[in-house]
């Protein structure tokens, strides 16, 4: 019986843990660097940037400092379901695209991307940042790449 509850225990475990980085997007892995392209949030552009163009447009930067990529994760794990229909994902206004440092088979791992009103994508779903969230976001962005 010990046994049968000691294997329940770590299934549901692993399954909290699943959970939590599916939500952000951001698998718990050694790695602890993230890439992170960015448009000063609250900048107006002439033409949209996007999830494919910030890298050119926009200043890149590697985060390494543990604290400031837990202080990113739990940002983005607050991040809510949008409220309304047409809160939704536009690709149109991206500030912020947060990715794995470490390329996969060629290709970069994103885990989020945030548009200037807070829109996101994270993983695969739609969310929305908070104007207190995005604040934070943008003030832990700017004093971890200088």
């Amino acid at each position: 019986m010990t046994g049968l509850r000691t294997n329940l225990c770590s299934a549901a475990l692993a399954a909290w843990m699943a959970f939590a980085g599916a939500h952000t997007g951001m698998a718990q892995t050694s790695r602890e660097n993230i890439r992170v392209f960015y448009v000063p949030i609250g900048m107006e552009t002439l033409k949209p940037v996007t999830s494919e163009n910030i890298e050119k447009r926009g200043r890149a930067c590697l985060i390494e400092a543990t604290g400031a990529i837990k202080e990113i994760r739990k940002i983005l794990a607050e991040a809510q379901p949008p409220a309304r229909p047409e809160q939704r994902f536009t690709n149109t206004t991206v500030r912020v695209k947060i990715a794995e440092a470490q390329h996969t088979a060629g290709r970069q791992d994103v885990i989020a991307l945030v548009e200037d009103d807070g829109l996101s994508r994270i993983g695969d779903k739609d969310y929305v940042l908070s104007r207190e969230r995005l604040l934070r976001l943008k003030r832990l962005i700017e004093s971890s790449c200088p």
